[in-house]
């Protein structure tokens, strides 16, 4: 192995650490919500509203991944969380918007955040 690989490999996996959020077995935070940094990201996706509505307490790390995709961000393997960064459009006001979900130890949904409060009625619009 390369003399340089472990040591950066280390480095991703410690930064990765100190953005996520401390979630208990039971899937809910047990300290204050982490988010990834979004200035140098500007990917994301624009799911269909509906879909995002369907995530729910009780489904699995499949069911969330055939509704939106995958998680945007990278926090590593068999993580408790996922974040998303979504792109909707409001009376002609694009808005990007941060949401996380939180597993339980079976990877099952248990908490569901908005980093921008305001987000979570846009994607509620039926319209």
């Amino acid at each position: 192995m390369n003399k340089l690989a472990l040591p950066v490999m280390l480095s991703l996996g410690l930064t990765a650490c100190g953005t996520m959020t401390e979630v208990s077995q039971d899937g809910m935070a047990k300290s204050e919500i982490k988010w990834p940094d979004v200035t140098e990201f500007i990917a994301g996706s624009t799911p269909p509203k509906h879909a995002v509505r369907e995530i729910k307490t009780g489904l699995n790390k499949q069911d969330i991944y055939q509704l939106v995709g995958a998680p945007h961000f990278s926090e590593g393997f068999n993580v408790a969380e996922w974040d998303y960064l979504f792109h909707t459009e409001d009376k002609g006001v694009k808005k990007s918007c941060q949401f996380k979900i939180l597993f339980d130890s079976n990877k099952v949904a248990r908490s569901f955040y908005w980093r921008q409060p305001e987000c979570a009625g846009y994607f509620a619009q039926t319209k």
